[in-house]
Protein backbone atom coordinates (compact mmCIF):
# COMPACT_ATOMS: atom_id res chain seq x y z
CA UNK A 1 0.00 0.00 0.00
CA UNK A 2 1.73 3.15 -1.18
CA UNK A 3 1.27 7.00 0.54
CA UNK A 4 -2.05 8.31 1.92
CA UNK A 5 -3.85 11.08 -0.14
CA UNK A 6 -6.24 13.09 1.26
CA UNK A 7 -8.40 15.69 -1.40
CA UNK A 8 -10.59 18.73 -0.43
CA UNK A 9 -12.89 19.75 -2.21
CA UNK A 10 -14.85 22.18 -2.69
CA UNK A 11 -17.55 24.09 -4.84
CA UNK A 12 -15.09 25.09 -7.65
CA UNK A 13 -14.63 21.30 -8.27
CA UNK A 14 -18.69 20.77 -8.61
CA UNK A 15 -18.56 23.90 -10.47
CA UNK A 16 -16.59 21.82 -13.45
CA UNK A 17 -19.83 19.82 -13.57
CA UNK A 18 -22.40 22.57 -14.15
CA UNK A 19 -22.93 22.76 -10.02
CA UNK A 20 -23.12 26.54 -8.32
CA UNK A 21 -20.44 27.86 -6.30
CA UNK A 22 -21.70 29.70 -3.05
CA UNK A 23 -22.58 33.00 -5.15
CA UNK A 24 -24.37 31.75 -7.78
CA UNK A 25 -26.49 28.80 -5.59
CA UNK A 26 -27.37 32.16 -3.44
CA UNK A 27 -28.66 33.94 -6.38
CA UNK A 28 -30.97 30.36 -7.63
CA UNK A 29 -32.29 30.08 -4.16
CA UNK A 30 -33.14 33.64 -4.20
CA UNK A 31 -35.33 33.14 -7.23
CA UNK A 32 -36.87 30.16 -5.97
CA UNK A 33 -38.39 31.24 -3.14
CA UNK A 34 -39.25 34.39 -4.76
CA UNK A 35 -41.36 32.38 -7.09
CA UNK A 36 -43.21 30.50 -4.98
CA UNK A 37 -46.09 32.18 -4.08
CA UNK A 38 -50.06 31.52 -2.30
CA UNK A 39 -53.04 32.68 -2.64
CA UNK A 40 -55.46 34.53 -0.08
CA UNK A 41 -56.81 30.97 1.42
CA UNK A 42 -52.78 29.42 1.63
CA UNK A 43 -53.12 27.62 -1.62
CA UNK A 44 -50.43 27.45 -3.83
CA UNK A 45 -50.47 30.50 -7.09
CA UNK A 46 -47.15 29.94 -8.27
CA UNK A 47 -43.40 28.09 -7.89
CA UNK A 48 -43.47 24.74 -8.11
CA UNK A 49 -45.70 22.72 -6.24
CA UNK A 50 -43.30 19.68 -4.75
CA UNK A 51 -41.54 22.34 -3.03
CA UNK A 52 -44.85 24.37 -1.80
CA UNK A 53 -45.78 21.18 -0.64
CA UNK A 54 -42.47 20.06 1.41
CA UNK A 55 -42.12 23.82 2.62
CA UNK A 56 -45.58 23.63 4.16
CA UNK A 57 -45.03 20.78 5.64
CA UNK A 58 -42.33 21.81 7.74
CA UNK A 59 -44.46 25.14 8.07
CA UNK A 60 -46.48 23.06 10.39
CA UNK A 61 -44.39 22.36 12.71
CA UNK A 62 -43.86 25.99 13.72
CA UNK A 63 -47.52 27.47 14.67
CA UNK A 64 -48.39 30.83 13.32
CA UNK A 65 -45.33 30.99 10.92
CA UNK A 66 -45.85 31.88 7.42
CA UNK A 67 -43.28 30.19 5.28
CA UNK A 68 -44.05 32.42 2.84
CA UNK A 69 -43.12 35.63 4.83
CA UNK A 70 -39.68 33.41 5.50
CA UNK A 71 -39.20 32.87 1.97
CA UNK A 72 -39.52 36.62 1.18
CA UNK A 73 -36.98 37.19 4.13
CA UNK A 74 -34.48 34.86 2.91
CA UNK A 75 -35.14 36.03 -1.06
CA UNK A 76 -33.74 39.04 -0.60
CA UNK A 77 -31.28 38.44 2.55
CA UNK A 78 -28.80 35.90 0.76
CA UNK A 79 -28.31 37.97 -1.98
CA UNK A 80 -26.53 40.10 0.23
CA UNK A 81 -24.08 37.55 1.93
CA UNK A 82 -21.40 35.33 0.93
CA UNK A 83 -23.72 32.63 0.65
CA UNK A 84 -26.77 30.70 2.12
CA UNK A 85 -24.85 28.75 4.57
CA UNK A 86 -23.43 32.66 5.82
CA UNK A 87 -26.66 33.60 5.77
CA UNK A 88 -28.68 30.69 7.85
CA UNK A 89 -25.47 30.71 10.75
CA UNK A 90 -26.54 34.78 10.65
CA UNK A 91 -30.33 33.66 11.63
CA UNK A 92 -29.36 30.77 13.83
CA UNK A 93 -31.55 31.78 16.37
CA UNK A 94 -34.44 30.84 13.99
CA UNK A 95 -34.88 27.31 13.73
CA UNK A 96 -37.87 27.52 11.24
CA UNK A 97 -35.56 29.62 8.79
CA UNK A 98 -32.95 27.24 8.87
CA UNK A 99 -35.00 24.51 7.82
CA UNK A 100 -36.63 26.43 5.23
CA UNK A 101 -33.53 27.05 4.16
CA UNK A 102 -32.28 24.26 4.14
CA UNK A 103 -34.94 22.67 2.36
CA UNK A 104 -34.06 25.36 -0.47
CA UNK A 105 -30.72 24.34 -0.55
CA UNK A 106 -32.13 20.84 -1.41
CA UNK A 107 -34.06 21.85 -3.84
CA UNK A 108 -31.93 24.35 -6.08
CA UNK A 109 -28.65 21.48 -5.71
CA UNK A 110 -31.32 18.74 -6.85
CA UNK A 111 -32.47 21.17 -9.84
CA UNK A 112 -28.74 21.53 -10.54
CA UNK A 113 -27.76 18.00 -10.84
CA UNK A 114 -30.50 17.03 -12.65
CA UNK A 115 -28.67 20.19 -15.35
CA UNK A 116 -25.25 18.82 -14.59
CA UNK A 117 -23.07 17.49 -16.94
CA UNK A 118 -23.52 13.93 -15.23
CA UNK A 119 -27.08 13.82 -16.36
CA UNK A 120 -27.86 10.79 -17.22
CA UNK A 121 -31.21 8.68 -17.40
CA UNK A 122 -31.67 7.46 -20.65
CA UNK A 123 -34.94 5.77 -22.26
CA UNK A 124 -32.73 2.96 -23.43
CA UNK A 125 -31.59 0.91 -20.49
CA UNK A 126 -28.62 -0.44 -22.69
CA UNK A 127 -27.02 2.97 -23.36
CA UNK A 128 -23.68 3.56 -21.36
CA UNK A 129 -23.16 7.16 -20.21
CA UNK A 130 -21.47 10.05 -22.75
CA UNK A 131 -18.28 10.49 -21.25
CA UNK A 132 -17.77 13.43 -24.03
CA UNK A 133 -19.86 15.42 -21.66
CA UNK A 134 -17.38 15.20 -19.00
CA UNK A 135 -14.57 16.32 -20.22
CA UNK A 136 -12.25 18.95 -19.01
CA UNK A 137 -13.26 18.03 -15.52
CA UNK A 138 -11.14 17.19 -12.53
CA UNK A 139 -12.74 13.94 -11.96
CA UNK A 140 -11.72 12.64 -15.61
CA UNK A 141 -8.65 14.07 -15.35
CA UNK A 142 -7.90 12.17 -11.77
CA UNK A 143 -9.54 9.01 -13.19
CA UNK A 144 -7.06 9.00 -16.05
CA UNK A 145 -3.91 9.60 -14.28
CA UNK A 146 -5.43 6.67 -11.88
CA UNK A 147 -5.98 3.55 -14.07
CA UNK A 148 -3.23 4.27 -16.76
CA UNK A 149 -1.97 0.64 -16.18
CA UNK A 150 -5.83 -0.33 -17.20
CA UNK A 151 -6.16 -2.46 -14.63
CA UNK A 152 -9.14 -2.18 -12.41
CA UNK A 153 -7.22 -3.58 -9.55
CA UNK A 154 -4.52 -0.22 -10.33
CA UNK A 155 -8.01 1.75 -9.58
CA UNK A 156 -9.04 -0.11 -6.26
CA UNK A 157 -5.11 0.47 -4.79
CA UNK A 158 -5.14 4.28 -5.46
CA UNK A 159 -8.75 4.87 -4.03
CA UNK A 160 -7.84 2.39 -1.27
CA UNK A 161 -4.90 5.07 -0.82
CA UNK A 162 -7.83 8.43 -1.12
CA UNK A 163 -10.20 10.15 1.43
CA UNK A 164 -12.10 12.90 -0.38
CA UNK A 165 -13.48 14.93 2.03
CA UNK A 166 -16.12 17.07 0.73
CA UNK A 167 -17.18 20.25 1.62
CA UNK A 168 -20.18 20.56 -1.23
CA UNK A 169 -23.68 18.49 -0.67
CA UNK A 170 -23.78 17.15 -3.95
CA UNK A 171 -23.18 13.47 -5.08
CA UNK A 172 -20.79 13.95 -7.74
CA UNK A 173 -18.08 11.84 -6.70
CA UNK A 174 -20.13 8.77 -6.22
CA UNK A 175 -22.17 8.89 -9.49
CA UNK A 176 -19.05 9.59 -11.27
CA UNK A 177 -16.99 6.52 -10.28
CA UNK A 178 -20.69 4.50 -10.44
CA UNK A 179 -20.74 5.25 -13.86
CA UNK A 180 -17.18 5.43 -15.12
CA UNK A 181 -16.13 2.12 -13.87
CA UNK A 182 -19.22 0.42 -15.83
CA UNK A 183 -17.95 2.39 -19.08
CA UNK A 184 -14.51 1.82 -18.65
CA UNK A 185 -14.47 -1.65 -17.00
CA UNK A 186 -17.53 -3.40 -18.51
CA UNK A 187 -19.11 -3.49 -14.77
CA UNK A 188 -22.59 -4.04 -14.28
CA UNK A 189 -24.36 -1.84 -11.96
CA UNK A 190 -24.14 -4.34 -9.10
CA UNK A 191 -20.52 -4.74 -9.81
CA UNK A 192 -19.99 -1.24 -10.17
CA UNK A 193 -22.27 -0.26 -6.87
CA UNK A 194 -19.42 -2.82 -5.17
CA UNK A 195 -16.56 -1.88 -6.12
CA UNK A 196 -17.43 1.94 -5.18
CA UNK A 197 -18.73 0.59 -1.66
CA UNK A 198 -15.37 -1.08 -1.22
CA UNK A 199 -12.91 1.64 -2.73
CA UNK A 200 -14.15 4.40 -2.06
CA UNK A 201 -14.09 6.73 0.65
CA UNK A 202 -16.36 10.66 0.86
CA UNK A 203 -16.41 12.40 4.07
CA UNK A 204 -19.20 14.88 3.94
CA UNK A 205 -18.45 17.51 6.95
CA UNK A 206 -21.69 19.23 6.70
CA UNK A 207 -23.88 16.35 4.81
CA UNK A 208 -25.06 15.45 1.74
CA UNK A 209 -28.19 15.09 -0.54
CA UNK A 210 -28.45 11.47 0.55
CA UNK A 211 -27.43 8.33 -0.88
CA UNK A 212 -27.67 7.76 -4.29
CA UNK A 213 -29.18 4.84 -5.94
CA UNK A 214 -27.24 2.03 -7.45
CA UNK A 215 -29.02 2.32 -10.87
CA UNK A 216 -28.29 4.40 -14.21
CA UNK A 217 -31.96 5.33 -14.39
CA UNK A 218 -33.94 6.74 -11.52
CA UNK A 219 -30.81 6.40 -9.28
CA UNK A 220 -31.85 9.81 -7.23
CA UNK A 221 -30.04 11.92 -8.76
CA UNK A 222 -31.28 15.55 -9.43
CA UNK A 223 -34.48 13.90 -9.26
CA UNK A 224 -37.00 15.29 -6.75
CA UNK A 225 -40.35 12.75 -7.14
CA UNK A 226 -42.31 14.34 -4.08
CA UNK A 227 -41.87 16.28 -0.98
CA UNK A 228 -41.02 13.92 1.51
CA UNK A 229 -38.04 13.39 -0.91
CA UNK A 230 -37.35 16.65 -0.67
CA UNK A 231 -37.92 16.82 2.86
CA UNK A 232 -35.39 13.92 3.29
CA UNK A 233 -32.74 15.50 1.69
CA UNK A 234 -33.14 18.43 3.25
CA UNK A 235 -32.87 16.77 6.61
CA UNK A 236 -29.27 15.07 5.65
CA UNK A 237 -27.55 18.62 5.69
CA UNK A 238 -26.02 20.71 8.13
CA UNK A 239 -25.21 24.21 7.82
CA UNK A 240 -22.29 26.16 9.66
CA UNK A 241 -24.66 26.69 12.66
CA UNK A 242 -25.20 23.03 13.43
CA UNK A 243 -21.97 21.99 12.79
CA UNK A 244 -20.94 18.79 11.66
CA UNK A 245 -20.50 15.48 13.44
CA UNK A 246 -18.23 14.68 15.58
CA UNK A 247 -17.14 10.87 14.40
CA UNK A 248 -17.20 12.66 10.59
CA UNK A 249 -14.88 15.36 12.27
CA UNK A 250 -12.57 12.68 13.73
CA UNK A 251 -12.16 10.49 10.36
CA UNK A 252 -11.41 13.77 8.69
CA UNK A 253 -8.55 14.58 11.00
CA UNK A 254 -7.35 11.06 11.32
CA UNK A 255 -7.06 10.76 7.48
CA UNK A 256 -5.04 14.56 7.41
CA UNK A 257 -2.76 13.18 9.84
CA UNK A 258 -1.99 10.02 8.11
CA UNK A 259 -1.71 11.99 4.72
CA UNK A 260 1.49 12.37 3.00
CA UNK A 261 -0.44 14.73 0.26
CA UNK A 262 -3.30 17.27 0.58
CA UNK A 263 -5.05 18.12 -2.32
CA UNK A 264 -7.37 21.31 -1.93
CA UNK A 265 -9.23 21.48 -5.28
CA UNK A 266 -11.73 24.69 -5.85
CA UNK A 267 -12.00 25.11 -1.98
CA UNK A 268 -12.07 29.09 -0.81
CA UNK A 269 -10.35 28.62 2.44
CA UNK A 270 -12.86 29.89 4.66
CA UNK A 271 -12.03 30.38 8.31
CA UNK A 272 -14.12 28.12 9.51
CA UNK A 273 -13.77 25.40 7.28
CA UNK A 274 -10.25 25.63 7.64
CA UNK A 275 -10.63 25.21 11.65
CA UNK A 276 -12.59 22.10 10.95
CA UNK A 277 -10.02 20.78 8.49
CA UNK A 278 -7.06 21.89 11.35
CA UNK A 279 -6.02 18.46 13.40
CA UNK A 280 -5.48 18.61 17.00
CA UNK A 281 -2.01 18.09 16.29
CA UNK A 282 0.54 18.90 13.44
CA UNK A 283 1.79 16.73 11.23
CA UNK A 284 3.61 16.63 7.88
CA UNK A 285 2.06 16.49 4.00
CA UNK A 286 2.84 17.46 0.64
CA UNK A 287 0.43 20.62 -0.30
CA UNK A 288 -1.21 20.15 -3.73
CA UNK A 289 -3.92 23.27 -4.66
CA UNK A 290 -5.96 25.32 -6.78
CA UNK A 291 -6.19 29.29 -6.02
CA UNK A 292 -8.24 30.10 -9.09
CA UNK A 293 -9.99 33.30 -8.22
CA UNK A 294 -8.57 33.98 -4.62
CA UNK A 295 -6.48 37.57 -4.40
CA UNK A 296 -2.96 37.44 -3.41
CA UNK A 297 -3.88 39.10 -0.38
CA UNK A 298 -6.19 36.05 0.74
CA UNK A 299 -4.08 33.43 -1.27
CA UNK A 300 -1.48 34.21 1.58
CA UNK A 301 -3.65 33.96 4.47
CA UNK A 302 -4.65 30.31 3.02
CA UNK A 303 -1.09 29.54 2.94
CA UNK A 304 -0.48 30.29 6.32
CA UNK A 305 -3.54 28.48 7.59
CA UNK A 306 -2.17 25.22 5.71
CA UNK A 307 1.27 25.92 7.06
CA UNK A 308 0.05 26.30 10.46
CA UNK A 309 -0.78 22.83 10.28
CA UNK A 310 2.47 21.21 9.46
CA UNK A 311 5.11 20.39 11.22
CA UNK A 312 8.14 23.47 10.83
CA UNK A 313 5.39 24.44 7.81
CA UNK A 314 6.16 26.76 5.69
CA UNK A 315 4.55 28.20 2.18
CA UNK A 316 7.77 28.41 0.44
CA UNK A 317 9.27 25.09 1.65
CA UNK A 318 9.73 22.33 -1.48
CA UNK A 319 5.90 20.53 -2.03
CA UNK A 320 4.08 23.41 -0.87
CA UNK A 321 2.02 23.77 -4.56
CA UNK A 322 -0.78 25.53 -4.64
CA UNK A 323 -1.62 27.43 -8.01
CA UNK A 324 -3.82 29.95 -10.09
CA UNK A 325 -5.58 27.67 -12.00
CA UNK A 326 -8.45 25.19 -12.52
CA UNK A 327 -9.04 21.78 -10.23
CA UNK A 328 -8.26 19.49 -13.94
CA UNK A 329 -5.41 21.73 -15.11
CA UNK A 330 -3.61 20.94 -11.36
CA UNK A 331 -4.57 17.44 -11.93
CA UNK A 332 -2.93 17.31 -15.06
CA UNK A 333 -0.16 19.48 -14.22
CA UNK A 334 1.01 16.98 -11.47
CA UNK A 335 0.20 14.26 -13.04
CA UNK A 336 3.47 12.04 -12.43
CA UNK A 337 2.58 12.24 -9.16
CA UNK A 338 0.18 9.20 -10.26
CA UNK A 339 2.65 7.45 -12.17
CA UNK A 340 4.51 6.01 -8.70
Amino acid sequence: MGEKIVFVVGAGASAEFNLPVGSDLAKQISSYSQKTKADEFGRQKAGDPILFKAAQTIANQFPGMSFIEEFRNISSGVLLMPSIDNYLHAHSDKQARVELGKLLIAYSLLISEKDSKLKFNPDNIYEKFYFANVEGTWLVALFRSLVAAGRLEQLADWLQRITFVSFNYDRVIHRFFFLATQVVFDLSEEEAYRFCEENLTVLYPYGSLGRVKPTNRNSGFGQIENPQMLISAANNLRVFTEGGEDQIRQSVHQSILDAESVWYLGFSFLHLNMEYLKPTEQTSFRVFGTLRGVSNYNSEIAKNDIASCIENGSSYSPGFNLVSTNCAQLIYDFSGFFQK
